[in-house]
């Protein structure tokens, strides 16, 4: 080998400037990809959302390029969007013409103007929405708004009793019917709720909503005498909700998603309405000081994600109360099925019960029901016992 050539081979060999393996490799196509930005937003806009949370987590330069981008931050819920004017009720479905048209019949035979189902429900629930939103809430005003948006939504759905045709309601209702409120509205757009909060689809949930202004109403309490199965069904709900709302909470203080905002456009107010709080009195304590109807969240730049699901833990114990009291306050016997004949009750407890053989064995059954009860009640508890918003030791009612 000539001289020179070892000489070079020598001082390569001996050198003090580090060296790695890439020195030599030109940049990689994943490499120059990251480094234009606009393709690689555009790439990342189209993927879910857990994976461009996943994507935040790969680098420093990958989350300081996502943090600067302003479209990912809007699909992760960091950026609130404001609501559009041209919009009335974006977080909303849009109804269909046949839908938005319809015409409540009843003021037809009073000789009243036709007034429009859809139109007169909204305007019944901004009432309510500028009763409860205006102020700080007390239990009777609560309870009083409630009361009075409760009886117009039944005024609403009473007009059309007596409305049949061969195959029930026109689909023009049907489309606008809430089944658990019974009332007429438009559904909420999934793709606005955080995802977080998804949950909430696997349980018995109402959404209302006007502007940045939403109601949500879930049904945590079984209120009515219905057959064992359905007790049962409800019991596997309940702890499915619960442990899915425990797994949010974990994922959300994982990630750091507590101040996300919970919907896009933004809500500066949301309303959770809970059990009705005469069955959830504390013992031994004056009527003034019962709990509030309605959990009434309130933020100008956009309700967090942290106070939702604080909320929701708040409601499921509040849920579980009045659950329990009803448990021990409505233990059922066979006078009740004399009471509901002599109410006129009997056509709508058949479907529930179409024999006395079938009640008197819902009645027998009953104190195993109980004991079920307790079991999912210790069950839930130990589920939410490391949940810091949880945090009450005490029961209104023992065993």
């Amino acid at each position: 080998m000539p001289p020179n050539k070892r000489a070079k081979l020598s001082h390569d060999a001996y050198s003090t400037t580090p060296r790695t393996i890439h020195d030599d490799v030109p940049p990689s196509a994943g490499t120059t990809l990251a480094g234009i930005y606009e393709l690689m937003e555009l790439i990342l806009v189209q993927l879910p959302y857990i994976d461009i949370l996943y994507c935040s987590q790969v680098s420093e330069t990958w989350r300081a390029f996502i943090e600067g981008s302003t479209k990912l931050q809007i699909l992760l819920y960091k950026t609130p969007t404001p609501i559009s004017g041209e919009e009335p009720n974006p977080h909303f479905e849009t109804a269909s013409l046949a839908a938005s048209t319809a015409v409540i019949p009843r003021t037809h035979y009073q000789g009243l103007p036709a007034l429009p189902v859809l139109q007169t429900s909204q305007q019944y629930f901004e009432k309510f929405l500028d009763r409860v939103t205006g102020q700080v809430l007390c239990v009777q005003c609560a309870d009083e708004a409630m009361e009075e948006y409760r009886n117009d939504v039944w005024w609403v759905r009473f007009s059309f009793r007596d409305v049949r045709i061969p195959n029930g309601w026109p689909i023009s209702l049907q489309e606008i019917y809430c089944h658990m409120c019974e009332g007429f509205h438009t559904r909420l757009r999934r793709e606005v709720l955080h995802p977080m909060l998804s949950f909430l689809e696997d349980v018995d949930t109402c959404w209302r909503g006007s502007g940045g202004k939403l109601l949500l109403d879930v049904n945590i309490v079984h209120r009515y005498a219905v057959p064992r199965s359905c007790w049962d069904d409800y019991m596997v709900m309940e702890i499915h909700h619960v442990k899915s709302l425990k797994k949010s909470i974990e994922v959300a203080e994982c990630f750091g998603l507590q101040h996300d905002l919970c919907f896009k456009p933004m809500v500066t107010d949301l309303i959770i309405s809970i059990p009705p709080n005469e069955w959830i009195i504390r013992d031994r304590e004056p009527e003034d000081e019962r709990e509030p109807r309605l959990i009434h969240i309130q933020n100008a730049e956009g309700v967090r994600l942290q106070q939702v699901l604080s909320a929701l833990v708040f409601a499921n114990k509040l849920g579980l109360w009045a659950w329990l009291e009803s448990v021990h306050t409505m233990e059922p016997t066979l006078d009740n099925w004399d009471s509901w004949l002599n109410l006129g009750l009997r056509l709508d407890m058949s479907h529930r019960f179409p024999y006395l053989e079938d009640y008197a064995a819902y009645v027998e059954g009953w104190p195993d029901l109980v004991q079920r009860f307790q079991e999912v009640k210790n069950e839930i508890d130990g589920l939410m016992g490391g949940i810091e918003a949880w945090g009450w030791s005490e029961w209104p009612r023992k065993g």
